[in-house]
């Protein structure tokens, strides 16, 4: 008899787990883009509160989506194997959860 052969899981780059580690990175960095997106609005004293509050948000928004997808992602990581996923998820659900951190933190004082 002789030794069957395990074939490595292939690094797919279009599984779920891979997108939502793309996810989970790429929305702080859209709440970073957004926020220099409307400087030129909180200039305007009559505007600056609604921008504020919208921007907030959305901010709370993408940081809950971008964590919750992050550990999705890191969920995965026994099923489609850690290249590509591990790094990007880890990254995004650090950041996204430092972005919850400051929301909840600045809500409760």
């Amino acid at each position: 008899m002789s030794a069957t052969r395990i074939e490595p899981v292939p690094h797919d780059p279009a599984t779920v787990a891979h997108r939502l580690a793309t996810a989970s990175w790429l929305c702080p960095v859209l709440i970073i883009a957004i926020n220099f997106a409307i400087q030129p609005v909180r200039s305007d004293p009559a505007s600056r509160m609604m921008a504020t509050m919208l921007f907030g948000l959305i901010a709370f928004v993408l940081a809950t989506v971008g964590l919750a997808s992050g550990i999705a992602a890191l969920a995965a990581v026994r099923r489609h194997g850690w290249r590509g996923i591990l790094v990007p998820a880890l990254t995004g659900s650090v950041l996204s959860a430092g972005y919850v951190a400051v929301f909840v933190i600045a809500y409760l004082y």
